[in-house]
């Protein structure tokens, strides 16, 4: 019996512990921005959530990146 339960709290606890589900997971994303620490804090947290993200520095590469980029 107590087996038993032990094993319905591990259950409980793994379930708990699992990775939310986003619905943006895979989603394409990109950063354009000059300053490489605010661009490795929003890949971070980006990428957290599920994004993949693509990175441009300065807005003529986030045109060009934009324009070769694939229609969703």
């Amino acid at each position: 019996m107590a087996t038993k339960k032990k094993v319905e709290r591990v259950k409980l606890l793994k379930s708990a512990s699992a990775e939310p589900s986003y619905p943006w997971v895979g989603q394409r994303i990109l950063i354009a921005d000059d300053v490489s620490i605010s661009v490795d804090v929003m890949r971070n947290m980006l990428t957290s959530f599920g994004f993949v993200v693509d990175i441009a520095y300065d807005g003529s590469a986030a045109l060009a990146k934009l324009m070769a980029s694939p229609l969703p």
